[in-house]
């Protein structure tokens, strides 16, 4: 199976947090914050991969390389995310990616980097259930994203864009567990997606996590996460990662680290974000309370 390579760093697919004896609060899980409480994080990834022209998402793998060798792209994030508790069962987030993109493609003339903010997303989590027994719990995800980034790219047609341009808003559930000494979370999402700039037609995608963790000590825990994407209907298309991965908890500070690594793959995407085939990642949490 040929895989496509193209990666733009896509911060709502990287959250699940741990706090002292890895109890989670926010990210993917069911839990919020208390009531009139912040948290910062931020999350940082890269990804380093080589294009092939042979199966590429402009194509659809008509051209057969037609002269085009492989070369390489890299991308780089850092996520600063701000968290609110609304209530005590409603949690405003906040975030602005900072993004640093770069091609290099013998050959090509629009070799070149392209750096700066992104689309600012803004993602409230709404708790509508906790059993007396503190798990099992359910929430409700929404989510919009703003097109503050620049699309004109390095090209002046979109080529390595920090934002399609395009509105969209995003509604799920999430649903958290206790299984032993284990923890449990499985949500699913979809992204609705306007139409980006120039007319440029940005898919449609639904999004599932599956989340497991548990401790290894007091301040160690261990992250198993699965996510898979899939286009919208009448586009073949899908990404499943294996992200495993491993969280520090203090008590005010987590930082976790974890790897994104693609186990199945299949079709290209005009400008879609979740087509590489590997992306190590770092995530550091702070809570005022």
């Amino acid at each position: 199976m040929r895989k496509t390579a193209i990666a733009l760093a896509a911060g709502i697919l990287l959250g699940v947090t741990a706090l002292s004896s890895a109890a989670p609060i926010v990210g993917l899980t069911a839990n919020v914050l208390p009531k009139g409480k912040w948290m910062m994080d931020t999350w940082v990834v890269y990804q380093s991969y080589t294009k092939t022209w042979e199966d590429g998402p402009w194509n659809g793998g008509g051209w057969d390389g037609a002269g085009f060798p492989n070369g390489g792209r890299t991308f780089f994030a850092t996520v600063p995310r701000v968290y609110y508790g609304a209530t005590d069962w409603l949690t405003i987030r906040g975030w602005l990616p900072y993004h640093v993109r770069s091609q290099d493609l013998p050959g090509d003339s629009n070799n070149g980097t392209n750096s700066g903010f992104g689309d600012i997303i803004i993602d409230p989590k709404i708790q509508i259930y906790k059993s007396d027994s503190g798990y099992p719990r359910v929430a409700i995800l929404t989510g919009v994203r703003i097109p503050t980034g620049e699309t004109e790219g390095i090209d002046g047609d979109g080529l390595l864009c920090l934002s399609t341009g395009s509105w969209g808003v995003s509604l799920g559930a999430v649903a958290s567990g206790e299984v032993g000494v284990m923890k449990g979370h499985i949500a699913a999402a979809y992204w609705f997606n306007g139409q980006g700039t120039g007319g440029r037609d940005v898919k449609e995608f639904g999004i599932a996590w599956l989340t497991l963790e548990g401790d290894i000590t007091d301040d160690w825990s261990a992250l198993w996460e699965f996510k898979a994407y899939v286009a919208e209907p009448g586009v073949d298309y899908y990404r499943v990662y294996a992200c495993p991965g491993f969280c520090f908890n203090g008590e005010e500070w987590t930082v976790g680290f974890s790897s994104m690594i693609s186990m199945w793959a299949h079709g290209a995407t005009n400008y879609n974000p979740y087509e590489f085939d590997f992306a190590p990642y770092m995530r550091i949490y702070y809570k005022f309370f």
